[in-house]
């Protein structure tokens, strides 16, 4: 049997290699991402879009709520923490590979919220209540900076490579100062009638809100990790 010259069986096997194989950037795909998001600002989705070979710019949609309880001296608070937020960076890839620093902002509406019984601040000045009376119910409210800059680590996949499954993992913080409160009363009674008069009654809520907020005031930093699983197109 004859054999094919060598010039001839190289350029039929880079043919058979060319219907088989994609190309190298066929490959590659476009870069984008679209994935499921589960961190410490709530559950979402997150979409990443790559510019460069080393940089991508990535947006993160979350969102929870979580029961807890908090107190100042004397009052105890049942609450709420509600997390709504959108975080949005520019992924730099130093070396190219899959870690990653991220700079950007966490656009957001978390609050924290609570309620006390008033009857647990007028204990706290030495004023008692009659067992059975209602006085109603502190409202509380506590909120941040809406916009606040994010910084942050992870290990994810480069800005641009082949398509399929990703897992990737963040670490930040998001700068959002401190804390404001804003502390309102429900009560049944008119503030009039309650021991000591409305002068007495704003003091005490004018005190308290001060008292939330200096609980709060090294809470500065919200920390941000996050797990991600995505498909690269």
């Amino acid at each position: 049997m004859r054999r094919l010259p060598t010039a001839a069986a190289d350029a039929l096997l880079a043919a058979l290699l060319a219907v088989v194989a994609p190309p190298a950037a066929a490959q590659e795909g476009r870069g984008l991402s679209l994935g499921a998001r589960a961190a410490t600002t709530g559950f979402g989705a997150e979409l990443a879009v790559p510019f460069a070979a080393r940089a991508a710019g990535r947006l993160a949609a979350t969102g929870a709520s979580y029961d807890l309880e908090f107190d100042t001296d004397q009052v105890s608070y049942e609450g709420e923490l509600e997390l709504a937020s959108l975080l949005a960076v520019v992924d730099l890839h130093p070396g190219g590979g899959g870690f990653r620093v991220s700079l950007g902002a966490l656009v957001h509406d978390n609050a924290l919220t609570g309620d006390a019984p008033v009857r647990d601040l007028l204990l706290e000045e030495g004023i008692t209540v009659p067992p059975g009376v209602d006085l109603g119910r502190l409202h509380a409210r506590a909120t941040a900076d809406p916009v606040a800059p994010y910084l942050g680590l992870g290990w994810g996949a480069a800005p641009r490579g082949r398509p399929g499954l990703r897992l990737s993992l963040d670490l930040g913080a998001a700068w959002h100062g401190e804390p404001d409160v804003d502390l309102d009363l429900a009560s049944p009674i008119p503030v009039g009638l309650l021991p000591g008069g409305p002068a007495l009654v704003d003091r005490l809520l004018a005190d308290e809100e001060q008292a939330l907020e200096a609980e709060l005031a090294d809470y500065t930093l919200y920390p941000v990790a996050a797990l991600s699983l995505s498909y690269r197109f």
